[in-house]
């Protein structure tokens, strides 16, 4: 992955690590979220997508929501990102 967002993209595809996918997760929408120019997030945004974030939350490489543990925080994560983005 040469894209600038890569190594984080990257981050999010590792199964073994779920707290590092869900910090991954949580850093994408913090660099997208925070910048005001509504343009300049839509870029970021394409940035993350051509990077391979796309293809992470079209494959649904999340897991379902549970009542307690990790893939709860990577539902609400990946909420944040659905609804901001």
């Amino acid at each position: 992955m040469d894209e600038r967002f890569g190594s984080i993209v990257k981050g999010m595809q590792e199964a073994y690590h779920k707290n590092m996918r869900v910090a991954c997760l949580q850093l994408t929408n913090a660099i997208i979220s925070t910048p005001d120019d509504l343009d300049f997030r839509i870029h970021l945004r394409n940035e993350f997508w051509r990077a391979g974030l796309v293809d992470i939350i079209e494959v649904g490489a999340y897991p379902t929501p549970t009542p307690y543990g990790i893939s709860g925080r990577h539902t609400v994560m990946m909420m944040t990102y659905s609804n901001r983005h």
